[in-house]
């Protein structure tokens, strides 16, 4: 019985860390829908995430947005108002100790740096940032699932 769940085990670290460049899988495309259906998301990490105090140092989102039509969205007029790793299945987002860094990329991309997160993604433990901005006046929130690897 040790053996299967060292073996198991091992098998989660290994396909945690070998998905970890994968933000989201919610659609073939990448992009994710906000919950109010104003605009799109599409979360790349520039590495794969970590969990633990090496995290912040390395771990960066690279988000694109664009409207529901598909049309690349300037960010001129947009605010980050939230920015929060969260557990749901274990009912807890990360420690507070690390803050989030909001910078700009192309027209329509921001880029996330300073990320941490407390753990790994386990099995049925997933990460899922909530994100909430304001775009062009308009307040939309993103739930973006994350895999995270040791």
């Amino acid at each position: 019985m040790k053996r299967l769940v060292g073996a198991l085990l091992c098998l989660n670290l290994i396909l945690s860390v070998s998905t970890s460049v994968f933000a989201n899988s919610e659609a073939d495309d990448g992009w994710l829908a906000s919950t109010e259906g104003d605009y799109l998301v599409k979360a790349i990490p520039t590495a794969p995430l970590v969990a633990g105090q090496k995290g912040p140092e390395t771990n960066q989102l690279m988000l694109t947005f664009q409207s529901i039509a598909g049309q690349p969205v300037s960010l001129l007029e947009f605010t980050a108002t939230d920015f929060v790793p969260f557990m749901p299945t274990m009912g807890h987002g990360t420690v507070a100790t690390h803050q989030v860094d909001l910078g700009f990329g192309e027209e329509n991309q921001a880029l996330v740096k300073q990320i941490y997160f407390t753990m790994a993604t386990m099995a049925a433990h997933g990460w899922v940032i909530y994100l909430d901005v304001n775009l062009d006046g308009l307040s939309n929130r993103f739930e973006i699932p994350v895999i995270v690897g040791m």
